[in-house]
């Protein structure tokens, strides 16, 4: 789908438009020291001025604003964006969104029935993020496809006890995608993606559908839908409330008379549709691409809108704790030096670089309303790389730098590009903001030509894990905002790509293991690190497990797919069209317990999930379930779904490895 999405927007910024003056009659109903080896990093308090957000008065200021983006990106297009530049963008954009980290898996929940369970691994605590399995240690809830399929977890007697549909996969001018759900009082939220396209149409929804599944063996109904446009892009669920986010491209040309070509629109229960007023409507400083972050947030129970906004320039990584909402995105800028000449040709040395803008919205009963704004140099390596701790945010960016030539033969018509190899850079840096995100404290020269793959903060400590040819884990000082300082630095093979906090001064890295030498590294497989965390100033690997064979895990960039629980001595995620369980030991490091592999198709596999209830550890994936008895992770029962379309599905299979 983001293929098919890329392609359209790549065709609708082809259009060069003029500018526009029309407004309309009225307005729309609203609503201690690092390793000697590792060049020491700056530190720096400094207060720098305050970044304001664009607002407009009418419509028109609005549709003027947003055709001359769209001038301004195909001027951009058409005159500098080599093949080399964007091949260095696309390597700078790193993937697709605390209060102490926190993972939901490590405090087993009451089901009502004293029955306990986990639940989706999650950044920040109380604040629940969506899932494509969701549990309540009774039943397990798969999303696939188009279906919710509902099993009853009961050990050696699970069962798939129902299954219904929730939206339909394949439409006649367009399709919709099931992307994520929560589960919550009797009721299963389902969000999805539809992308639909007519003659001189195309345009993109995120909807939102309650099911009632307060009995789930025969739920399953429809009790509202409510949507907004754009591709979801994330959401979260706190207190009862939803917080919805999509991301809207304009794909046409602005039309003066016609608001919906250029102004979102969101959808209530009823049906009915609402542009954004334009007082819910802002912009990032120098947004260059017409597309809006939507924010909105519905009561989960009944559907009723709370509050809605829309920010142009905004948003493709989320993070949230219980008083604010953060959006992020990157944006690419090249500078050109003043033209000279060489021989016949009309030179101008051109450098790329990377910024990031955030944007805070305050919650406050339910409804988040946006309160400041600010841009960063670099870019973010996931949701993790942001944290809110006492009032302050901590960002962890990499800046990257790059330079070429431009060679113009204005008699002949061409041009010409050299890239200046040497020019690559890179930096990495630790900000501390306040609320009104202007700078208290920064850490700068972090491990300089290295790329931020992984950050995790726990408290007043921020762990940023770099790579270049090595894996340097800092640890960092947070305890003075104003002053963050660098307290240990430790550099071994290979790098973590996520980051998990596992009790007693401990961190688990899940990433690559790596060889070679400088010029040449490679990824040899996915490794497990335990790291002694104990003491800041003296971080220490005290545990590596090497998966020989595997080369991709889900858990590396979607920390949902990890399920970790200190208590229960469990550290799972999904392999290579498996799902891998180990346990830790303070003196044999990690054992593998169980490779479970569901069907003879690593495809319908690549996305399991694994949790556990009671004394039995549940592995589902699209085709369906393995259960494993906890005493000694043998498999006591598997199930296998029908596929949805009734075509043949890979026959289920179980096959378990286990050390012994």
């Amino acid at each position: 789908m983001k293929r098919i999405m890329a392609l359209v927007l790549a065709l609708a910024l082809v259009f060069c438009f003029a500018a526009c003056e029309w407004e309309p009659e009225s307005t729309p109903e609203p609503t201690p020291e690092p390793d000697t080896e590792q060049q020491a990093p700056v530190e720096q308090a400094a207060e720098e001025p305050q970044v304001n957000w664009l607002t407009y008065d009418t419509y028109g200021q609005l549709c003027a604003a947003i055709k001359q983006a769209r001038a301004d990106s195909v001027a951009a297009a058409a005159g500098s964006r080599t093949e080399e530049t964007m091949e260095a963008e696309d390597a700078m954009e790193v993937p697709a969104a605390a209060e102490e980290s926190y993972a939901a898996n490590d405090t087993a929940l009451d089901a009502g029935a004293g029955v306990d369970f986990s639940t989706t691994n999650l950044q920040v605590e109380g604040v629940d993020e969506a899932d494509i399995v969701k549990t309540d240690g009774r039943y397990i809830y798969v999303l696939r496809d188009g279906t919710v399929t509902v099993v009853k977890a009961d050990g050696e007697q699970t069962e798939e006890v129902n299954s219904f549909v929730v939206c339909t996969v394949d439409q006649q001018n367009g399709y919709e995608y099931p992307q994520e759900m929560y589960l919550l009082d009797g009721g299963l939220y389902v969000l999805t993606s539809q992308h639909s396209w007519l003659a001189d149409d195309v345009s993109d929804k995120t909807c939102l559908r309650r099911f009632d599944v307060s009995d789930p063996e025969n739920g399953g109904e429809l009790t509202y839908e409510v949507a907004q446009d754009g591709y979801y892009l994330d959401s979260r669920l706190l207190d009862g409330k939803l917080y919805l986010i999509s991301n809207y491209y304009i794909y046409t040309e602005p039309e003066e008379g016609d608001l919906r070509t250029y102004v979102p629109r969101y959808y209530d229960t009823n049906g009915k549709a609402s542009s954004f007023a334009i007082e819910d409507i802002a912009a990032c400083p120098g947004f260059s691409d017409v597309q809006y972050a939507v924010v909105s947030s519905v009561d989960a129970k009944t559907g009723k809108r709370l509050s809605q906004q829309t920010v142009l320039g905004a948003g493709t990584t989320i993070y949230m704790n219980k008083d604010n909402l953060y959006l992020a995105k990157t944006r690419y800028v090249e500078e050109d030096s003043e033209p000279y000449t060489e021989s016949i040709y009309k030179v101008v040395d051109r450098t790329s670089r990377n910024y990031t803008n955030i944007v805070r919205f305050g919650i406050e009963q339910g409804k988040a309303e946006m309160k400041a704004f600010t841009e960063l140099e670099g870019t973010l390596s996931d949701q993790f790389a942001l944290d809110e701790y006492e009032g302050n945010l901590r960002v962890a960016l990499t800046a990257g730098t790059s330079s070429w030539k431009v060679y113009t033969d204005e008699e002949r018509g061409f041009e010409n590009y050299v890239w200046d190899e040497d020019s690559d850079h890179t930096d990495n840096s630790l900000y501390v903001l306040d609320p009104d995100l202007q700078v208290v404290g920064r850490l700068t020269g972090l491990a300089e030509n290295e790329w931020i793959r992984s950050v995790r903060f726990n408290g007043p400590i921020g762990y940023v894990c770099t790579f270049e040819t090595v894996d340097p884990l800092f640890a960092i000082d947070l305890s003075d905002p104003a002053a963050p300082q660098v307290l240990s630095a430790l550099k071994i093979p290979g790098f973590s790509e996520y980051l998990h906090p596992w009790g007693d001064g401990k961190l688990i890295g899940l990433g690559y293991a790596t060889s070679g030498t400088e010029n040449t590294v490679t990824q040899d497989c996915v490794k497990l690190s335990m790291f002694d965390c104990s003491d800041p100033a003296d971080v220490r690997e005290i545990s590596v497990y090497a998966i020989e064979g595997l080369w991709y895990s889900e858990g590396l960039y979607n920390h949902k797919a990890v399920t970790a629980s200190k208590d229960k001595n469990l550290i799972c995620f999904p392999g290579d069209g498996s799902y891998l369980l180990f346990s830790y030991d303070e003196s044999e490091g990690f054992r593998q317990l169980a490779e479970v592999r569901l069907s003879g198709d690593r495809w319908y596999d690549w996305n399991s999930r694994g949790l556990w209830s009671g004394d039995y550890f549940y592995v589902a994936s699209r085709c369906g379930v393995a259960v494993l008895s906890m005493d000694d992770y043998s498999v006591v029962k598997e199930i296998y779904f029908e596929d949805v379309d009734g075509s043949d599905i890979p026959i289920l299979y179980t096959d378990v490895y286990t050390a012994d």
